[in-house]
């Protein structure tokens, strides 16, 4: 039979044979891409590597947010992160732990500025400046600033 004599019962029952593919069909042709799979979950490691990187981004990506631009803002107090919002991108900031422990800051969002050199108020021309920082739940040598 060709196809200009198909009737209606040929039809039919031709249609009955042809069923549909499953993705495992051995008339379908094999996929050159592996199965998805749904994504392993993160390790406890990894997740704070994430975390850590985006909060980099984040500081990195935002301009300056130094409203005179002539004085030293005040930092004393402040959450690092509000810290560096307050500064110029191009300032360079020494970082100086608090405890004397000299632990490395990786995640400025859990520190906090406790002294500043050179003092709030004083000519600000994007000299480098230190900041002594402590983590957020400990308290400033001299008592919380």
């Amino acid at each position: 039979m060709n196809k200009a004599t198909i009737t209606g019962t040929s039809l039919i029952l031709g249609m009955a044979r042809i069923a549909p593919q499953s993705p495992r069909s051995p008339l379908a042709p094999p996929s050159p891409f592996p199965p998805l799979t749904p994504p392993a979950p993160l390790t406890p490691l990894a997740r704070l590597l994430v975390v850590a990187g985006l909060a980099l981004t984040a500081l990195l990506t935002t301009g300056p947010a130094h409203a005179d631009g002539g004085t030293m803002p005040h930092l004393s107090g402040k959450g690092l992160v509000a810290a560096y919002h307050q500064l110029n991108y191009d300032t360079k900031v020494q970082l100086k732990d608090g405890r004397g422990a000299s632990r490395h800051v990786l995640w400025p969002a859990s520190w906090k500025v406790c002294d500043q050199h050179p003092k709030a108020g004083t000519p600000f021309s994007h000299q480098p400046i230190t900041l002594t920082v402590v983590k957020t739940h400990e308290s400033c040598t001299g008592g919380d600033r």
